[in-house]
């Protein structure tokens, strides 16, 4: 098995997040509960589950803001925050759903299971957004050559690049 180096620009896995954001966007719009042989979407039902899809889109543009930035690890707190602020408007609109009196005569589809599990995907993403180094670090590293802190000047090895310097804690 091969194993793929943490600090590489291409890490697969970091997509995750997006595809999770993207299937929640998607299932927002298809079929969430159904009654007498029709279907209403997240969107046909409207009003405070709109609340659900932005907080879908919001994850969606971290990703791909701070992807642009290569600054993968900065999107973070806004996918983890949106993606339990979705889950918990699902899970009480869920219950609302549940104790309201016509609840027997309609049943949950796919869509809304979807747009859930999305949800849920996004936020396990979320462990592999990291942010991208440049080229020219990646090429030193597993070379002898020799780096410096940027803040004090301490010299250190590249194999310590992505470390914190032992005089003034700046990340090497």
């Amino acid at each position: 098995m091969e194993t793929q180096n943490p600090i590489s620009n291409n890490n697969n896995s970091s997509y995750a997040s997006v595809i999770g954001s993207t299937i929640s966007v998607i299932c927002f719009f298809a079929p969430w509960i159904g009654c007498s042989g029709r279907e209403f979407s997240g969107a046909d039902i409207g009003n405070d589950l709109w609340l659900i899809f932005a907080s879908s889109l919001v994850s969606l543009l971290a990703f791909v803001f701070f992807k642009s930035q290569k600054k993968l690890s900065k999107a973070k707190v806004y996918i983890v925050v949106s993606s339990i602020l979705g889950i918990c408007l699902m899970l009480y609109e869920y219950i609302n759903f549940q104790s309201s009196k016509f609840h027997q005569a309609f049943e949950i589809k796919w869509g809304s299971i979807g747009t859930l599990l999305g949800f849920f995907v996004t936020l396990a993403g979320t462990v592999y957004l990291v942010d991208e180094m440049p080229k020219e670090i990646i090429s030193k590293i597993g070379s002898n050559e020799n780096i410096y802190c940027q803040q004090c000047g301490k010299k250190y090895t590249s194999e310590h690049i992505g470390e914190f310097c032992d005089e003034c804690g700046n990340k090497l």
